[in-house]
């Protein structure tokens, strides 16, 4: 239940009404047209257009729309990284240089933010570990720091000035590496549909002998497998295609 309430939330955060309700509704359709076309199995094709539907929205709109939202958020970390190291040069303690920040980093990471200026507020420590969740290395090492310019002080320039540059080197590097596996990933999908297409033409172009396949009782089992294949071959690609760690 809870991760059915985990999944809403995130949907709710990716998609309007009426995106979710007009790109749910076209990979039904497709997945709908695509089982009916083969099989000609009418409850067969209601069945996969809802599963396949599903299964497609979530492998390719949600897992795209979040791999966007991510590379979007690690930006957003580069900005508040920079622009607080830019107020600490400014002769700002570190409370003072996050609440200064806080107001103009993006909303996608201004609550964590401001959670880490209450624990300082309230424990005079920092406490960053809700920033793991980001799985951003450069980001982990740059509050460490912070810790350090917090509890010991420190010139800011020496002390931040070589992770400012590994932060912007690790965003490059997973553009760089989200960008290489996408081209791949056309490629994929491009040989998937080519396999997908195959019992479409034979419906079309040998429809007598394709007529003798469904007349016989393992047809349905083996369209239905062809179908559940291709779904899990989309699902494998999406999640390699997002991805992006550079830290193994």
């Amino acid at each position: 239940m809870e991760r059915v309430r985990q999944m809403i939330l995130q949907i709710k955060r990716l998609f309007s009404l009426v995106e979710f309700v007009c790109v749910l509704g076209v990979f039904i359709l497709i997945n709908f047209i695509f089982q009916l076309t083969i099989s000609k199995n009418m409850i067969l094709s209601i069945i996969f257009g809802l599963i396949g539907g599903w299964a497609c929205f979530h492998a390719i709109a949600v897992l795209n729309r979040q791999t966007r939202r991510y590379q979007l958020q690690l930006k957003a970390l580069n900005h508040y990284a920079s622009g607080t190291v830019f107020k600490l040069k400014s002769n700002l303690n570190v409370p003072d240089a996050l609440k200064a920040i806080a107001s103009n980093i993006h909303p996608s990471i201004q609550k964590d933010v401001q959670k880490l200026i209450m624990d300082i507020d309230k424990n005079q420590t920092i406490s960053a570990n809700h920033f793991l969740k980001y799985d951003f290395a450069a980001i982990d090492i740059f509050h460490q720091i912070l810790e350090i310019r917090y509890e010991f002080g420190g010139k800011a320039a020496d002390l931040f000035h070589q992770i400012l540059q590994d932060i912007a080197f690790e965003i490059k590097e997973r553009d760089k590496l989200y960008r290489k596996k996408k081209i791949a990933s056309i490629q994929v999908f491009m040989m998937i549909a080519m396999v997908a297409s195959i019992p479409v033409l034979l419906r079309f172009m040998a429809k007598e002998v394709y007529q003798v396949f469904l007349s016989l009782q393992i047809s349905i089992p083996i369209l239905i497998t062809f179908h559940i294949v291709l779904l899990f071959n989309i699902h494998f690609l999406q999640k390699a295609t997002i991805d992006i760690s550079i830290n193994n």
